[in-house]
């Protein structure tokens, strides 16, 4: 095959006869895929069946969110949802869920949505933590901290007991 690239699209041509196999529009960003839906690989696969089980162990949400990039762009939807499901170590389960609520509600399939969401929900929830903490005021007694006059000498017994004769230094 032969695969010439213009502006706006891409043709596929055989490569002995030049014969024209398709044509496709150019992604106008990195990573988009443009394929008219008839040519989209919507049966599932190994891979598939695997995130779905893992998006369903993170939670329900997230569970109908990869379900919803697979029924909308079929196989393709795989790197979104590995995205997805791959942002369960770096922020809580709750702040997920509600991230793929949000973007369930909005019709919102993208994995850098999904993630800028679940950013705001924890930076938020981290404010609203933040806010309810009351601020102690540092203390200089407490029965847990030694008398002042009780560092003073053990430093001084420190620095005697570490100290270098004068005549000794070479």
């Amino acid at each position: 095959m032969l695969t010439r690239l213009y502006e706006r699209e891409l043709e596929i041509r055989d490569l002995h006869t030049l014969e024209l196999i398709r044509r496709h529009p150019r992604a106008e960003r990195k990573g988009e895929v443009k394929l008219p839906d008839n040519e989209r690989v919507f049966n599932p696969s190994r891979q598939t069946h695997q995130l779905l089980a893992r998006a369903e162990h993170i939670g329900p949400n997230i569970l109908a969110l990869c379900r919803e990039l697979f029924a909308q762009r079929g196989r393709e939807a795989q790197k979104s949802m590995w995205g997805i499901v791959g942002l369960s170590p770096r922020y809580p389960v709750c702040i997920l869920e509600q991230a793929a609520a949000v973007a369930l509600a909005r019709q919102i399939h993208s994995y850098k949505a999904v993630r800028a969401m679940a950013e705001q929900l924890l930076a938020q929830a981290v404010i609203d933590l933040d806010a309810r903490q009351p601020q102690l005021p540092l203390t200089q007694q407490h029965e847990l901290i030694r008398a002042p006059a009780e560092y003073a000498e053990f430093f001084a017994r420190l620095s005697a007991a570490n100290a270098v004769p004068s005549g000794a230094e070479s």
